[in-house]
């Protein structure tokens, strides 16, 4: 099924960012509902061959190597007023920009957009 990146979020946003930076990667239902796991080799607590959560739209340790790696500007938006209903903050990265309500939400929304466009497919 496809999804808008720009409107990914949670395991689905977190599922795109995996399979964008070419982890392996399965989306399973927990008692909190979807979550994320992958084989990431670069996060200090997995070798990248089992699956570990993976929540880069949601904890700074997941998300801020991406962040820092792929050089991505992250901040906030200016006074809501000023940008109509739009609050939050916007992420850019190679020319693609992309908003969110969180620095990471935006962040991962843009990332996964300069790597697969504005469109992914997932289950």
């Amino acid at each position: 099924m496809k999804h808008k990146v720009s409107e990914l979020e949670g395991a689905l946003l977190d599922a795109a960012v995996a399979k964008a930076a070419g982890y392996r990667w399965e989306l399973s239902e927990t008692l909190r509902g979807p979550y994320c796991f992958a084989a990431v080799p670069d996060l200090e607590h997995g070798d990248g061959n089992g699956l570990i959560g993976f929540s880069p739209s949601q904890f700074w340790e997941s998300g801020g190597p991406i962040i820092e790696r792929e050089r991505i500007t992250v901040a906030p938006l200016p006074d809501p007023a000023a940008v109509g209903h739009l609050s939050g903050c916007l992420a850019t990265v190679n020319g693609r920009t992309e908003h969110g309500d969180t620095y990471l939400v935006s962040a991962m929304r843009a990332y996964v957009a300069s790597k697969v466009g504005n469109e992914v497919e997932l289950p």
